[in-house]
């Protein structure tokens, strides 16, 4: 770069001088332009470069924020040990509200059983009472269970030999005494009950009716009758499957779940009046299709919005509004969007206005939600 001194020497020198002066600061000139060029170039890179990582990092702020409570993950994925509710606060106490009909312990006019206490003798001068009629009672009553204990029955078939032909002539045994010692069928529903309605697991289950009972019952044992009442309800399934299959709407959702210490998924296909449940170890349309509900159904599937339940063309979709609520509240506790707020709260005050009655919302008040719908949109 020439100094001040060196430019007006050159301009009092000849015309030749003075030319090569201006095609040098020409050129100069021309560099120095290409390099704002590039550094514009290169700053615009680099902003959107940062606008491309302030993205990212909202994304993974906002997918280290997602459970099931505000998305559509499902329980077993959240690392939280207690999930917040999707319930908003109504000011009401908690407890049963007034006009509620509670369930107190009230006596009854027909105990099972009557403990006489008596007055035998006069605290105040020694006199014998034994022989005085009472003028009235007291009355208290225990509500208890009875001492539990394992019932055997024996079970006697006849043999018989006919007078006239001699033959021999067995009784029959009912048709639940099959085998010379068994359980019976109360015991045996006990066992199914606990392990599959109660999910108590085999060994607490045995424990448990070892400690009530004294009787010990083998996890084997349970298996058997649960695998043996299973197969007792094969036909029940069958309705099931049918009257699922006929139903206008059908709830459909899948979790997860440890078999064997392995991930698989419970399925389920449901409606007011019966679910049909299915484990297989896929979550997606392989298991849906094994389900054998999908394939064939032609009603309005109501479900998480899975992307596998989309692939059954058969049926319309509908997607589940506990879900909506979660992806909501996901939205708002992560970029604070008022729609979102706004939106949670016509969907609950929606729901809140349809249990109010058995029948359908009249056309006025659904063209009224409608309208708040859309305008939140």
């Amino acid at each position: 770069m020439m100094t001040r001194d060196e430019i007006l020497t050159v301009c009092h020198a000849k015309p030749d001088k003075i030319v090569q002066l201006i095609q040098t600061l020409f050129q100069r000139n021309q560099e120095l332009e290409a390099q704002v060029q590039s550094l514009l170039q290169r700053n615009h890179e680099l902003e959107e470069k940062v606008q491309t990582l302030e993205a990212r990092i909202q994304t993974l702020e906002a997918q280290g924020k997602k459970n099931s409570t505000n998305s559509h993950l499902p329980p077993s994925s959240d690392w939280a040990p207690i999930p917040k509710s999707s319930r908003m606060k109504t000011g009401r106490q908690s407890g049963g509200l007034p006009g509620h009909t509670g369930h107190t312990l009230r006596m009854t006019d027909h105990p099972d059983h009557r403990c006489v206490h008596p007055v035998t003798t006069c605290a105040g001068c020694g006199t014998s009472l034994k022989d005085v009629p009472p003028k009235r009672h007291i009355i208290r009553q225990v509500f208890d269970i009875p001492p539990l204990s394992i019932e055997v029955t024996q079970h006697e078939a006849e043999v018989k030999s006919c007078p006239c032909c001699r033959s021999l002539q067995e009784a029959e045994f009912p048709a639940h005494v099959k085998r010379p010692v068994q359980y019976g069928p109360r015991l045996r529903a006990l066992g199914a009950y606990l392990t599959q309605y109660q999910l108590i697991p085999y060994e607490r289950t045995a424990e448990l009716i070892a400690d009530l009972f004294g009787h010990t019952v083998s996890e084997g044992t349970l298996v058997t009758i649960n695998r043996q009442m299973g197969k007792a309800l094969e036909t029940v399934e069958q309705d099931i499957y049918r009257h699922l299959l006929s139903s206008p709407i059908l709830h459909m959702d899948e979790t997860g779940m440890r078999v064997e210490g392995k991930r698989q998924w419970l399925h389920v296909a449901s409606n007011a009046k019966a679910s049909l449940y299915m484990i297989h170890p896929k979550r997606g349309k392989e298991a849906m299709d094994a389900m054998k509900v999908l394939p064939q159904y032609r009603g309005v599937s109501i479900h998480d919005g899975w992307p596998s339940y989309f692939r059954y063309n058969t049926c319309a979709h509908a997607l589940c509004n506990a879900h909506h609520l979660r992806e909501l509240r996901g939205i708002w506790e992560n970029t604070k969007q008022l729609w979102a707020q706004d939106m949670m709260d016509v969907l609950l005050w929606m729901k809140e206005e349809r249990e109010t009655t058995s029948e359908s919302l009249p056309p006025d008040r659904m063209a009224h939600w409608e309208r708040v719908y859309k305008r939140i949109i």
